[in-house]
């Protein structure tokens, strides 16, 4: 049974060595016992009502056959009802919150997400909101990471090798804001494994010429549109990566299959609400365009700096920041040497960046949950080409990032100070092989190496334990 299984994985996934598919599966392990750890209560019960927003939309059309919920543009509706719905007794902990605005039918977002949640509840009994947790609305989200973490793996494999592979999804499932962000029920965490697979086909057409993977991932886009609109970045990257890569006769030809196949998903959603009701769906959908515009003139700067989750909570991530440094020096170093790679990476980043912009998203933590996949892609293959070719300065700007964060959440400023004369002993000794490597090149490497595989295993060990650190009153505090 072994042997067959390696012979598929030799022959359809191009996976040459099955233990490296064995060492994937123990990061599938170990990353979601990480995520499955304190999951119902960090982040907390009702930080982001969207968790709940699927859920009452798709309970609803089971039991009614239109959709209700909350909404969060109350003036495209007629006539909200103000409902107090104590779920995860939200309305115990804060006798201030504000009452759900309910209407029905519902259309702030495009179904499918809320009919998947509506089956999932339906098998599981439950048909009142008040019984929708998080304890359960969380659960098929801890799966939807271990697809998501495949894919990563899968694309890093293609691009780049195993030793890559396995660093990505390393860092998706220890890294604490992709860790605790991917726990939750949003629609980014349901469209970005859509986003990678699309990429996985584009990539095989680009590959083999072989046009039906490129309607594949055409169509894979259009469910990311059918699950939410700003996933429009998925076809326009496609789009592009098309006109860049394609052969020059049919760069114009396949750009149009994807915009056209990928539009389905947006125009059933159209058909949907004039279905149900034509006019509600109108002035939702233009309601929708005029909401305030979270983004300041540092939105940027923000999504590089300031860590969100949520909506109202910060959470500052020294992995992120790295992530988006790393992926830079990545794009720019690679250009020319991974053409097909660093293109197909660059583009859906600028996209996604691009629709980041024009949605106005800063204000919503989740709206830059897509971004990761592909800096962690790109920031794993400067990793292991740091640890071949030792680059000490890089690779303490990098990793000091996420060790200062972690540390500090960890131990904070006074316990910290235990491990100050560690901490200076560790950091003469760099500086010294970083100086001896000038006079002994070949002798200095080897340590070089050591330094930054020490390094980078330090951090990933801080990681853990943040994750592991994060319970129901540490997350108030730190957040």
């Amino acid at each position: 049974m072994t042997g067959q299984i390696g012979e598929l994985a030799k022959k359809y996934l191009k996976l040459k060595n099955i233990s490296t598919v064995l060492v994937l599966c123990l990061i599938l392990f170990f990353g979601n016992r990480l995520r499955t750890y304190n999951y119902d209560v960090v982040p907390h019960p009702g930080e982001t009502a969207d968790e709940y927003v699927f859920a009452w939309a798709g309970i609803s059309f089971f039991r009614d056959g239109v959709m209700e919920s909350w909404t969060g543009v109350p003036a495209g509706y007629y006539e909200p009802d103000l409902r107090i719905i104590n779920v995860d007794k939200i309305f115990d902990a804060d006798s201030q919150r504000v009452a759900f605005s309910m209407v029905k039918p519902w259309f702030d977002k495009p179904p499918l997400l809320p009919i998947f949640t509506g089956l999932y509840l339906k098998i599981k009994n439950i048909s009142d909101y008040e019984q929708t947790g998080v304890a359960i609305l969380r659960r098929p989200m801890l799966r939807v990471a271990i697809i998501t973490s495949i894919l990563i793996f899968y694309l890093s494999y293609r691009w780049f090798g195993a030793g890559v592979a396995i660093m990505s999804a390393t860092l998706y499932n220890i890294i604490p804001t992709t860790v605790i962000s991917s726990r939750l029920l949003l629609a980014e965490n349901v469209y970005i494994p859509m986003f990678l697979a699309a990429l996985v086909f584009m990539d095989i057409f680009l590959e083999t010429k072989r046009r039906k993977y490129l309607i594949l991932a055409a169509l894979i886009s259009a469910l990311g549109m059918f699950t939410k609109l700003s996933a429009v970045a998925i076809p326009i990257a496609l789009a592009i990566i098309a006109l860049a890569l394609s052969k020059s006769s049919e760069k114009l030809k396949n750009a149009f299959i994807v915009l056209l196949v990928s539009s389905v998903g947006f125009w059933l959603f159209v058909a949907y609400g004039a279905i149900v009701n034509w006019q509600v769906f109108r002035d939702v959908f233009f309601s929708q365009a005029s909401l305030f515009y979270g983004a300041g003139s540092e939105i940027v700067y923000s999504a590089l700096t300031s860590g969100k989750i949520t909506s109202d909570r910060f959470f500052t991530d020294g992995w992120i920041t790295m992530l988006w440094i790393g992926f830079l020096i990545f794009v720019y170093s690679y250009s020319s040497k991974e053409k097909r790679v660093s293109t197909m990476l660059s583009i859906s980043v600028f996209s996604y960046l691009a629709v980041f912009l024009i949605f106005g998203s800063e204000s919503y933590g989740w709206y830059r949950f897509p971004f990761y996949p592909f800096l962690i892609i790109g920031t794993s293959k400067l990793i292991f080409d740091l640890v071949k070719n030792p680059n000490l300065l890089v690779a303490s700007v990098l990793f000091f990032l996420p060790f200062g964060t972690s540390v500090h959440r960890i131990y904070g400023v006074i316990g910290f100070q235990d491990f100050v004369f560690p901490l200076r002993v560790v950091t003469l000794t760099a500086l010294v092989i970083f100086s001896l490597g000038f006079l002994y090149q070949d002798r200095s490497r080897l340590l070089q190496q050591l330094i930054i595989v020490l390094f980078l295993a330090l951090t990933v060990f801080l990681a853990v334990r943040e994750i592991l650190f994060y319970n129901i009153d540490n997350w108030f505090f730190i957040t």
